[in-house]
C-alpha cells in the first residue's frame, strides 16, 4: 500500500512542480469548453434547439461529457512509449508492482493533480 501511495505523491508532485505545467493544465481544461461554448453559441443562435437541446443545455452536456471523460480515459499509451523509449521502462519492471497498478498510482497522482488546478475554477463565481 506504500508504494501505491508514493507512486501516486510522486505523479501528483511532478504535474505540479513548477508553474508552466500547471498553466499548461488549466489551458488544456479551459481551451476546449471555451471553443465549445462559442462553436454551439454561433450554431444555436436565439433559441433554437438541435435534438431537443438548447444552447445552454448543449453546453452543459459537453462539460458533463468531458467531466466524465476525465475520469475514465488515460493516455497510457503514451506515457508507455514515452517510458519506454528514454529507457524508463526497466526502471518500472524492477519495482516491486506490476506494470498496470504502476501506472493506475500515476494515473491517479495526475487526476488529483488536475483537480487541485481546476477546483478553483469550478466553485468561482466567475466562469462561463
Amino acid at each position: 500500500m506504500k508504494i501505491n501511495i508514493a507512486i501516486s505523491k510522486l505523479s501528483l508532485k511532478t504535474s505540479l512542480c513548477n508553474r508552466s505545467s500547471i498553466f499548461i493544465l488549466l489551458l488544456q481544461a479551459i481551451i476546449p469548453v471555451l471553443v465549445m461554448f462559442y462553436f454551439w453559441s454561433s450554431i444555436l443562435k436565439g433559441n433554437e434547439t438541435i435534438g431537443g437541446l438548447t444552447n445552454y443545455q448543449m453546453i452543459i452536456y459537453y462539460i458533463g461529457v468531458n467531466f466524465v471523460n476525465f475520469f475514465v480515459w488515460y493516455a497510457i499509451d503514451w506515457e508507455l512509449n514515452d517510458d519506454i523509449h528514454s529507457g524508463e521502462i526497466s526502471n518500472i519492471l524492477h519495482r516491486p508492482i506490476s506494470l498496470q497498478r504502476y501506472y493506475f498510482n500515476k494515473m491517479i497522482g495526475d487526476r488529483i493533480a488536475n483537480i487541485i488546478v481546476l477546483l478553483p475554477i469550478l466553485f468561482s463565481d466567475h466562469y462561463i
